[in-house]
């Protein structure tokens, strides 16, 4: 089995804009890339073993782990355990990331042509459209918001393990 990859975006006056890709290994290995101006922004790697690690990406050189001053007061590594993503039993989040609709023009996504299996978000009104990416198990049910953040589109992608993306607006009042 190879590899299944997923490109994930929405639709802004009459663009369709890549917000983000999926990869799936035929281990259970989960990769999230973030695009802006061009090039990566960022990954999140959600590893077989559990280990959950996020990464900066910076044009032309090596991406560098992000950091973080929390719980110690003092930049470390943003590196977490969770369960393994075949052992989820309902819902692990794993990544997030969004655009506000005033400044989504400044971010350069770059425009591209789903395929039949890419997911493609036609705008709601909103003022932002955050995108979180879970594992879901056999006993996830759909959940109405995320946070105080009600949810507005969902979808779901099988591979190796199901992953559940759901669409919310952050900037709702």
């Amino acid at each position: 089995m190879d590899s299944k990859k997923i490109n994930v975006g929405f639709q802004h006056q009459g663009k369709k804009l890549l917000g983000l890709e999926l990869k799936i290994t035929p281990n259970a290995n989960i990769y999230m890339l973030v695009f802006e101006r061009g090039h990566r922004r960022m990954h999140i790697s959600y590893h077989a073993d559990g280990r959950l690690h996020f990464k900066a990406d910076r044009p032309k050189a090596d991406s560098v782990l992000i950091e973080s001053d929390f719980p110690t007061g003092r930049m470390e590594p943003l590196v977490n355990r969770l369960i393994r993503p075949s052992e989820v039993v309902d819902r692990q989040e794993f990544g997030v990331t969004g655009w506000g609709m005033a400044d989504v023009e400044k971010a350069g996504l770059n425009l591209f042509a789903p395929n039949a299996e890419d997911v493609l978000i036609i705008q709601p009104e909103a003022l932002s459209l955050g995108f979180c990416v879970s594992v879901v198990g056999p006993q996830a049910s759909p959940r109405a918001a995320r946070g105080g953040d009600p949810i507005l589109e969902r979808r779901y992608v099988q591979g190796v393990v199901a992953l559940e993306i759901e669409v919310f607006d952050w900037l709702r009042q």
